[in-house]
Formats: C-alpha cells, structure tokens, sequence
C-alpha cells in the first residue's frame, strides 16, 4: 500500500485526556492538513458489537474473544476508514489503536507476542503518542465522570 497521508494514534490510561486532546488536534489541524479524528473500537460493525454488548453491556467475554474481536474490529476500522483516508492524504488521527489491545489484554495475562501476532495486519502508526498524566488526575477524572453518568 502507497499512502500519501500521516497516521498518529492517540494512547494513554482511561481518564487522561486522550479523546479531547485527539479531537482538539483533529480539529484544529481539518483546515491545513485534511485531519480527521477516529476512535477505537471503531463505529464499524464488528467496533458496534463491541461497545453495545461489551463495554456498555453487561456481557463478558473471555479475554481470548475480547482480544480477537478489537484485532478484527481494527482491521475492518482500517480497511474501511483508515486507509482510504490516508490514501486521500489525509492525516488521521486515532483514539486508541494497537498498544491499548497490548496495554488491556496483556494486563489481563494474555502474551504480548500472541497479541502483537494477530495483529500483525495492523498498519504501523507514523507517530504513537501517549499522554501521561498522574494517577491521581486520572482517579479524580473517572470519578467524576461515574457520578455523571449515574445522576
């Protein structure tokens, strides 16, 4: 694959920041530089499914299937919007992408090697960012965000 574009992902622990700071660099950089902001699991079918039956959800999945299901989601997210907005030139901009599947499901014990293996289709990010933030930030952050959600 040729691709005239730049592709940078978005990382960091939940609460960090990660989505506004990817959304403000989206919008700030639409005008000058074709960007466009992207999410993971994506709004595909496979990213839906996700985030309706399983992390809005009450369903568990084992971490195996959890692991499968965001490498497949991933590749639909890249086949469908990534790439052919990279081909454009765009510059895309992605909250979340490979290393959060390795930061999650190699927390929950599954081996990094076999998370890196299936998703080695993965098309490599120009440019990885992780936003950095002290724990007791992202502790207020989620908190904060849960009685939100609950009132």
């Amino acid at each position: 694959m040729t691709k005239k574009g730049v592709f940078i992902c978005i990382e960091g622990l939940d609460g960090c920041g990660k989505t506004t700071q990817a959304k403000l660099l989206a919008k700030k950089l639409r005008k000058s530089h074709n960007a466009v902001y992207t999410a993971e699991p994506s709004h595909g079918k496979i990213g839906t499914y996700i985030r309706k039956s399983y992390l809005y959800g009450e369903k568990r999945l084992s971490i195996v299937l959890e692991a499968l299901l965001f490498a497949a989601d991933r590749i639909e997210h890249l086949e469908n919007e990534v790439i052919p907005a990279l081909n454009e030139g765009c510059l895309v901009i992605s909250d979340r992408y490979v290393f959060s599947s390795l930061a999650y499901q190699g927390a929950a014990g599954l081996s990094l090697d076999w998370i890196e293996k299936i998703n080695e289709h993965a098309l490599k990010p120009d440019l990885a960012v992780f936003i950095d933030v002290d724990l007791e930030t992202v502790m207020d952050r989620l908190k904060s965000k849960k009685s939100v959600m609950e009132n």
